[in-house]
């Protein structure tokens, strides 16, 4: 168990925002209950079709996607998909995004009486669509402006806010959401990138960007929230180049609370069920008989250093 948001995980492996779609593939195969939280794709206020094929390039050490926010928009989430997460046996996250300040709220509201989910991901960062006139990933007092809105229409659960890599400076962002209600933080979304073709000269993904996802990633992000953990003590939800129960130890000791896996959600989702497994074996092979301890040791370790 952890504690996070003010309540419990049976687990610190949450499911990335994603990979993963809606769940239903990967519940049919893996036994759900071993993660700690499952955090479905984000959702539009209207259906989206997404970008045009090819959409996903796979890069050797990693992979770039360009899904586009394909959804089936809110209503159609709210009354076909969420109840099946009913039967999951884990806390459930789900994740908006949007264009605009008045579909935000809209969204917000309109969930803020949906049961079935415990957190609300507010997702400021898609790196592969157009934005809106403002864009939160470039501008930290709209993104303050969004988490207000959110927070003014949501009221029941934890909002936490999936921030960009690339906006920066990171803790103007973070100040301005905490200051604006965020309850929490998921970092980060991830980095921009592309590749192309050397016989044609034109690039692999239609829209020439898209998300790059790999192990390669895991140095810049565990910088990343070892900074953001000195400007806030809201819980992170750690999300970046993760596939082994030690990253987990290792992205707690930057300061994060919970730690996401997305690619192997994808590629190798059996995986999942093995994690908890061996990070108790981690956990007992340094001393510790639960992940409580390894955390007070962290805190402990904190206050020494300052």
């Amino acid at each position: 168990m952890t504690m996070a948001f003010g309540m419990e995980f049976s687990s610190p492996v949450v499911v990335s925002s994603g990979p993963a779609g809606f769940g239903s593939e990967l519940a049919e195969m893996i036994d759900m209950s071993c993660v700690g939280a499952f955090t479905f794709k984000s959702v539009t206020r209207e259906e989206r079709k997404g970008n045009q094929p090819p959409r996903i390039v796979d890069c050797g050490y990693g992979m770039l996607a360009s899904i586009g926010l394909q959804n089936p928009g809110i209503e159609n989430f709210i009354s076909d998909i969420l109840p099946q997460s009913r039967e999951w046996n884990t806390r459930i996250i789900v994740s908006i995004a949007a264009f605009n300040l008045e579909d935000f709220g809209y969204m917000s509201s309109i969930l803020n009486t949906v049961e079935d989910f415990d957190v609300l991901e507010l997702n400021l960062s898609c790196p592969n669509v157009e934005a809106g006139k403002e864009d939160p990933v470039t501008d930290p007092e709209y993104a303050g402006t969004v988490v207000a809105r959110v927070k003014d229409g949501f009221k029941t659960r934890p909002v936490t806010v999936k921030l960009s890599p690339e906006s920066s400076p990171t803790e103007l962002f973070l100040k301005k959401c905490e200051d604006s209600g965020a309850d929490g933080f998921t970092l980060f979304n991830a980095f921009h990138g592309a590749r192309f073709d050397v016989d044609t000269g034109k690039p692999f993904l239609k829209r020439v960007d898209g998300a790059y996802t790999s192990p390669a990633l895991k140095p810049l992000i565990l910088r990343k929230i070892h900074l953001a953990r000195q400007i806030t003590s809201k819980p992170i939800i750690a999300s970046g180049g993760t596939s082994t129960a030690e990253d987990i130890l290792e992205y707690m000791s930057s300061g994060a609370d919970l730690v996401s896996f997305g690619l192997i959600s994808a590629i190798e989702p059996e995986l999942l069920m093995d994690i908890p497994g061996h990070l108790g074996q981690l956990l007992k092979a340094r001393g510790y008989e639960s992940l409580s301890d390894y955390r007070s040791f962290l805190a402990e370790t904190t206050k020494s250093n300052l």
